[in-house]
Protein backbone atom coordinates (compact mmCIF):
# COMPACT_ATOMS: atom_id res chain seq x y z
CA UNK A 1 0.00 0.00 0.00
CA UNK A 2 0.98 3.41 -0.83
CA UNK A 3 -0.42 7.00 0.43
CA UNK A 4 -1.61 9.09 -3.13
CA UNK A 5 -3.12 12.15 -3.26
CA UNK A 6 -3.68 12.66 -6.77
CA UNK A 7 -5.19 8.58 -7.49
CA UNK A 8 -8.93 9.48 -7.93
CA UNK A 9 -10.90 6.88 -5.95
CA UNK A 10 -14.14 5.34 -7.76
CA UNK A 11 -15.89 6.10 -3.94
CA UNK A 12 -19.34 8.19 -3.36
CA UNK A 13 -17.44 9.89 -1.49
CA UNK A 14 -14.75 13.06 -2.69
CA UNK A 15 -11.34 12.47 -2.02
CA UNK A 16 -11.17 15.45 0.22
CA UNK A 17 -14.04 14.16 2.88
CA UNK A 18 -11.83 11.34 3.23
CA UNK A 19 -8.60 13.16 3.86
CA UNK A 20 -10.43 14.87 6.56
CA UNK A 21 -10.64 11.65 8.41
CA UNK A 22 -7.16 10.74 7.31
CA UNK A 23 -7.86 7.90 5.63
CA UNK A 24 -4.98 6.42 3.35
CA UNK A 25 -6.14 6.27 -0.55
CA UNK A 26 -5.03 2.42 -1.42
CA UNK A 27 -3.86 1.64 -4.72
CA UNK A 28 -3.56 -2.22 -6.30
CA UNK A 29 -1.87 -1.52 -9.93
CA UNK A 30 -1.73 -5.07 -10.93
CA UNK A 31 -5.48 -6.28 -10.64
CA UNK A 32 -4.23 -10.19 -9.17
CA UNK A 33 -2.98 -8.89 -6.00
CA UNK A 34 -6.27 -6.85 -5.29
CA UNK A 35 -8.66 -8.25 -2.39
CA UNK A 36 -11.34 -11.02 -3.98
CA UNK A 37 -13.74 -9.14 -1.55
CA UNK A 38 -13.51 -5.88 -3.85
CA UNK A 39 -13.78 -7.44 -7.17
CA UNK A 40 -16.52 -7.12 -8.54
CA UNK A 41 -19.12 -10.31 -9.63
CA UNK A 42 -18.32 -9.41 -13.18
CA UNK A 43 -14.78 -9.70 -13.13
CA UNK A 44 -14.79 -12.43 -10.82
CA UNK A 45 -16.97 -14.34 -13.37
CA UNK A 46 -15.58 -13.12 -16.63
CA UNK A 47 -11.67 -11.64 -16.12
CA UNK A 48 -9.16 -13.74 -16.89
CA UNK A 49 -5.62 -12.83 -15.75
CA UNK A 50 -2.42 -14.51 -17.16
CA UNK A 51 -4.74 -17.25 -18.61
CA UNK A 52 -5.90 -18.60 -15.73
CA UNK A 53 -9.84 -18.08 -14.98
CA UNK A 54 -10.04 -16.47 -11.26
CA UNK A 55 -11.30 -18.12 -8.41
CA UNK A 56 -15.59 -17.66 -8.33
CA UNK A 57 -16.48 -16.14 -4.70
CA UNK A 58 -19.35 -17.64 -2.86
CA UNK A 59 -22.07 -14.25 -2.83
CA UNK A 60 -24.55 -14.18 0.23
CA UNK A 61 -27.98 -15.50 -0.89
CA UNK A 62 -30.72 -13.79 1.16
CA UNK A 63 -33.02 -16.90 2.10
CA UNK A 64 -36.33 -14.74 2.29
CA UNK A 65 -35.77 -13.11 -0.91
CA UNK A 66 -38.75 -14.05 -3.25
CA UNK A 67 -37.28 -15.52 -6.74
CA UNK A 68 -39.57 -14.66 -9.52
CA UNK A 69 -38.06 -16.36 -12.11
CA UNK A 70 -40.83 -18.80 -13.77
CA UNK A 71 -40.40 -22.56 -12.98
CA UNK A 72 -39.40 -24.74 -16.21
CA UNK A 73 -39.72 -28.27 -15.83
CA UNK A 74 -36.46 -30.56 -16.43
CA UNK A 75 -38.36 -32.68 -18.84
CA UNK A 76 -41.74 -32.80 -20.68
CA UNK A 77 -43.43 -32.42 -23.92
CA UNK A 78 -41.99 -29.34 -26.19
CA UNK A 79 -44.37 -26.85 -27.17
CA UNK A 80 -45.54 -26.30 -30.68
CA UNK A 81 -46.36 -22.89 -32.10
CA UNK A 82 -48.98 -21.86 -34.80
CA UNK A 83 -50.81 -18.99 -36.42
CA UNK A 84 -54.63 -18.26 -34.38
CA UNK A 85 -57.06 -17.04 -36.97
CA UNK A 86 -59.85 -14.76 -34.90
CA UNK A 87 -62.27 -13.62 -37.31
CA UNK A 88 -64.80 -11.16 -34.67
CA UNK A 89 -68.77 -10.95 -35.54
CA UNK A 90 -67.82 -14.37 -37.63
CA UNK A 91 -71.74 -15.72 -36.98
CA UNK A 92 -72.91 -13.37 -38.92
CA UNK A 93 -70.97 -14.56 -42.01
CA UNK A 94 -71.02 -18.32 -41.07
CA UNK A 95 -68.12 -20.61 -40.61
CA UNK A 96 -69.02 -22.40 -44.00
CA UNK A 97 -68.71 -18.71 -46.01
CA UNK A 98 -65.34 -17.73 -44.31
CA UNK A 99 -63.71 -20.68 -45.29
CA UNK A 100 -65.00 -20.99 -48.59
CA UNK A 101 -64.08 -17.44 -49.78
CA UNK A 102 -60.14 -17.96 -47.92
CA UNK A 103 -59.70 -21.22 -49.60
CA UNK A 104 -60.30 -19.40 -53.07
CA UNK A 105 -57.92 -17.25 -52.19
CA UNK A 106 -55.34 -18.65 -50.09
CA UNK A 107 -53.31 -21.58 -52.01
CA UNK A 108 -52.61 -24.56 -49.69
CA UNK A 109 -55.34 -23.93 -47.32
CA UNK A 110 -55.18 -26.20 -44.69
CA UNK A 111 -57.62 -24.67 -41.87
CA UNK A 112 -57.30 -26.87 -38.51
CA UNK A 113 -59.81 -27.75 -35.57
CA UNK A 114 -62.45 -24.21 -36.74
CA UNK A 115 -64.65 -23.21 -34.41
CA UNK A 116 -67.81 -20.80 -33.28
CA UNK A 117 -67.22 -19.70 -30.34
CA UNK A 118 -70.55 -17.17 -29.48
CA UNK A 119 -69.88 -14.39 -32.48
CA UNK A 120 -65.98 -15.36 -32.89
CA UNK A 121 -65.27 -17.15 -35.63
CA UNK A 122 -61.43 -19.12 -35.04
CA UNK A 123 -59.38 -21.63 -36.32
CA UNK A 124 -55.23 -22.50 -36.56
CA UNK A 125 -52.73 -22.82 -39.31
CA UNK A 126 -49.41 -24.58 -39.39
CA UNK A 127 -47.76 -23.18 -42.43
CA UNK A 128 -46.93 -19.63 -41.71
CA UNK A 129 -47.15 -18.36 -45.47
CA UNK A 130 -50.48 -19.40 -45.35
CA UNK A 131 -51.19 -17.10 -42.22
CA UNK A 132 -49.46 -14.01 -43.91
CA UNK A 133 -51.82 -14.25 -46.56
CA UNK A 134 -54.90 -14.49 -44.95
CA UNK A 135 -53.63 -11.39 -42.62
CA UNK A 136 -53.17 -9.61 -45.70
CA UNK A 137 -57.27 -10.70 -46.64
CA UNK A 138 -58.46 -8.58 -44.14
CA UNK A 139 -60.95 -5.95 -45.13
CA UNK A 140 -61.04 -7.42 -48.39
CA UNK A 141 -63.21 -10.29 -48.34
CA UNK A 142 -67.14 -8.69 -48.74
CA UNK A 143 -70.06 -11.01 -48.15
CA UNK A 144 -72.49 -11.02 -50.91
CA UNK A 145 -75.44 -10.54 -49.56
CA UNK A 146 -74.97 -8.16 -46.49
CA UNK A 147 -71.81 -6.68 -48.11
CA UNK A 148 -70.09 -6.56 -44.89
CA UNK A 149 -66.16 -7.28 -44.93
CA UNK A 150 -64.79 -9.48 -43.14
CA UNK A 151 -62.16 -7.88 -40.19
CA UNK A 152 -59.19 -10.60 -39.77
CA UNK A 153 -56.63 -10.87 -36.48
CA UNK A 154 -53.70 -13.23 -37.41
CA UNK A 155 -51.24 -14.06 -34.36
CA UNK A 156 -48.48 -16.77 -33.13
CA UNK A 157 -49.62 -19.08 -30.29
CA UNK A 158 -49.54 -22.29 -28.89
CA UNK A 159 -51.20 -25.06 -29.79
CA UNK A 160 -54.07 -26.25 -28.03
CA UNK A 161 -53.28 -29.82 -28.47
CA UNK A 162 -50.89 -31.94 -26.80
CA UNK A 163 -47.69 -32.60 -29.54
CA UNK A 164 -47.31 -36.58 -30.10
CA UNK A 165 -44.02 -37.98 -29.34
CA UNK A 166 -42.02 -39.64 -32.66
CA UNK A 167 -42.79 -43.03 -31.51
CA UNK A 168 -46.64 -42.48 -31.28
CA UNK A 169 -46.96 -41.08 -34.76
CA UNK A 170 -45.02 -43.71 -35.93
CA UNK A 171 -47.64 -46.29 -34.49
CA UNK A 172 -50.24 -44.20 -35.53
CA UNK A 173 -49.21 -44.52 -39.17
CA UNK A 174 -48.49 -48.36 -38.66
CA UNK A 175 -52.29 -48.42 -37.95
CA UNK A 176 -53.69 -46.65 -40.57
CA UNK A 177 -51.31 -48.19 -43.25
CA UNK A 178 -52.55 -51.55 -42.02
CA UNK A 179 -56.20 -50.42 -42.62
CA UNK A 180 -56.16 -48.86 -45.69
CA UNK A 181 -57.57 -50.54 -48.89
CA UNK A 182 -55.43 -48.84 -52.22
CA UNK A 183 -57.81 -50.28 -54.86
CA UNK A 184 -60.99 -49.28 -53.68
CA UNK A 185 -59.48 -45.95 -51.70
CA UNK A 186 -60.85 -46.94 -48.86
CA UNK A 187 -59.85 -46.04 -45.20
CA UNK A 188 -61.64 -47.95 -42.03
CA UNK A 189 -60.78 -46.67 -38.70
CA UNK A 190 -63.46 -47.88 -36.98
CA UNK A 191 -63.22 -49.10 -33.77
CA UNK A 192 -59.36 -47.37 -33.91
CA UNK A 193 -58.15 -47.93 -30.37
CA UNK A 194 -58.73 -51.46 -30.00
CA UNK A 195 -55.43 -52.10 -32.97
CA UNK A 196 -53.23 -54.61 -31.72
CA UNK A 197 -50.29 -52.50 -32.22
CA UNK A 198 -51.51 -49.87 -29.41
CA UNK A 199 -52.57 -52.76 -27.25
CA UNK A 200 -48.70 -54.18 -27.61
CA UNK A 201 -47.26 -51.17 -26.69
CA UNK A 202 -50.07 -49.89 -24.16
CA UNK A 203 -51.02 -47.29 -25.93
CA UNK A 204 -54.41 -45.60 -25.23
CA UNK A 205 -54.86 -44.10 -28.35
CA UNK A 206 -58.80 -43.10 -28.99
CA UNK A 207 -60.18 -40.94 -31.89
CA UNK A 208 -61.69 -38.75 -28.76
CA UNK A 209 -58.40 -37.26 -28.09
CA UNK A 210 -58.32 -34.26 -30.09
CA UNK A 211 -54.08 -34.86 -30.66
CA UNK A 212 -54.41 -38.02 -31.71
CA UNK A 213 -57.40 -37.46 -34.69
CA UNK A 214 -55.45 -34.47 -35.77
CA UNK A 215 -52.50 -36.84 -36.48
CA UNK A 216 -54.98 -38.99 -37.93
CA UNK A 217 -56.39 -36.76 -40.35
CA UNK A 218 -52.83 -34.84 -41.43
CA UNK A 219 -51.83 -38.26 -42.11
CA UNK A 220 -54.76 -38.81 -43.94
CA UNK A 221 -54.18 -35.47 -46.08
CA UNK A 222 -50.48 -36.14 -46.85
CA UNK A 223 -50.54 -39.67 -47.56
CA UNK A 224 -54.27 -40.95 -48.44
CA UNK A 225 -55.66 -37.64 -49.73
CA UNK A 226 -57.34 -39.49 -52.88
CA UNK A 227 -59.54 -41.72 -50.80
CA UNK A 228 -63.31 -41.59 -51.46
CA UNK A 229 -64.85 -43.73 -48.42
CA UNK A 230 -63.61 -43.43 -44.68
CA UNK A 231 -65.30 -45.00 -41.73
CA UNK A 232 -64.86 -43.66 -37.87
CA UNK A 233 -66.93 -46.25 -36.85
CA UNK A 234 -67.39 -46.89 -33.25
CA UNK A 235 -64.80 -44.38 -32.18
CA UNK A 236 -66.86 -42.62 -29.42
CA UNK A 237 -66.53 -39.13 -30.94
CA UNK A 238 -68.85 -36.80 -30.21
CA UNK A 239 -67.72 -33.43 -31.45
CA UNK A 240 -66.44 -32.97 -34.88
CA UNK A 241 -64.14 -30.26 -35.01
CA UNK A 242 -60.62 -31.35 -36.36
CA UNK A 243 -63.39 -33.73 -38.60
CA UNK A 244 -63.93 -30.37 -40.01
CA UNK A 245 -60.75 -30.59 -41.91
CA UNK A 246 -61.98 -33.53 -43.71
CA UNK A 247 -63.18 -30.96 -46.56
CA UNK A 248 -59.67 -29.55 -46.67
CA UNK A 249 -57.57 -32.76 -46.39
CA UNK A 250 -59.56 -35.15 -47.82
CA UNK A 251 -61.25 -33.51 -51.21
CA UNK A 252 -62.20 -36.50 -52.84
CA UNK A 253 -64.27 -38.18 -49.64
CA UNK A 254 -67.94 -39.45 -51.27
CA UNK A 255 -68.98 -41.56 -48.01
CA UNK A 256 -68.25 -41.43 -44.52
CA UNK A 257 -69.61 -43.64 -41.73
CA UNK A 258 -69.84 -42.15 -38.38
CA UNK A 259 -72.27 -44.58 -37.26
CA UNK A 260 -71.98 -46.06 -33.67
CA UNK A 261 -70.33 -43.10 -32.13
CA UNK A 262 -71.82 -40.44 -29.77
CA UNK A 263 -72.83 -37.32 -31.99
CA UNK A 264 -75.94 -35.63 -30.09
CA UNK A 265 -76.30 -32.16 -32.07
CA UNK A 266 -77.16 -31.12 -36.06
CA UNK A 267 -74.64 -28.32 -35.35
CA UNK A 268 -71.89 -30.67 -35.04
CA UNK A 269 -72.51 -32.30 -38.71
CA UNK A 270 -73.00 -28.47 -40.27
CA UNK A 271 -68.92 -28.49 -39.32
CA UNK A 272 -68.70 -31.19 -42.10
CA UNK A 273 -70.85 -29.62 -44.83
CA UNK A 274 -67.84 -28.62 -46.79
CA UNK A 275 -66.89 -32.60 -47.78
CA UNK A 276 -69.37 -33.70 -50.99
CA UNK A 277 -70.59 -36.62 -49.17
CA UNK A 278 -72.92 -38.78 -51.30
CA UNK A 279 -73.42 -41.56 -48.71
CA UNK A 280 -73.78 -40.69 -44.94
CA UNK A 281 -74.04 -43.08 -42.15
CA UNK A 282 -75.00 -42.15 -38.81
CA UNK A 283 -76.59 -45.20 -37.01
CA UNK A 284 -76.36 -45.66 -33.47
CA UNK A 285 -75.50 -42.15 -32.40
CA UNK A 286 -78.13 -39.78 -30.24
CA UNK A 287 -79.06 -37.21 -33.09
CA UNK A 288 -81.04 -40.30 -34.54
CA UNK A 289 -83.24 -40.49 -31.66
CA UNK A 290 -84.53 -36.84 -32.61
CA UNK A 291 -85.46 -37.97 -35.55
CA UNK A 292 -88.29 -40.33 -36.02
CA UNK A 293 -88.89 -39.88 -39.94
CA UNK A 294 -86.70 -38.68 -42.59
CA UNK A 295 -88.60 -36.04 -43.49
CA UNK A 296 -88.03 -34.37 -40.14
CA UNK A 297 -84.61 -34.70 -40.44
CA UNK A 298 -84.42 -33.62 -44.18
CA UNK A 299 -85.46 -29.94 -42.96
CA UNK A 300 -82.69 -29.57 -40.51
CA UNK A 301 -79.93 -31.16 -42.49
CA UNK A 302 -76.87 -29.18 -42.81
CA UNK A 303 -75.73 -31.26 -46.71
CA UNK A 304 -78.25 -31.35 -49.95
CA UNK A 305 -80.63 -33.41 -51.01
CA UNK A 306 -78.61 -36.01 -52.67
CA UNK A 307 -76.58 -37.26 -49.55
CA UNK A 308 -80.26 -37.31 -47.48
CA UNK A 309 -81.52 -40.45 -49.52
CA UNK A 310 -78.88 -42.83 -47.73
CA UNK A 311 -79.76 -40.98 -44.53
CA UNK A 312 -83.37 -42.71 -45.28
Amino acid sequence: TERETSVPLPSPFPIHFLHWFNMPIIRYPNPSTRPSSMMSRSLINRKQINGSRLPTQKLYKNPYKLDRRPIRPNSGPAKEFVSRVKIPHGAKYGAAFILSALSQEVENFLPMMSRMTGDEFTFFLRDKDSADAIRSMSGRIKHPKTGHKLTIFVNSTVAPWVPLKKEETEAIKKVIASRADQKTRALDLSEFATHEVFKKDDLMFSLTKSNVFLAVVEMIESDYSNINALSFKGNRIKYLEVASMLPFFAKNLKVLDLSDNQISSISELEKLKGIPLTTLFLENNPICEQYSKASDYLRFSPFPHPITDSFE
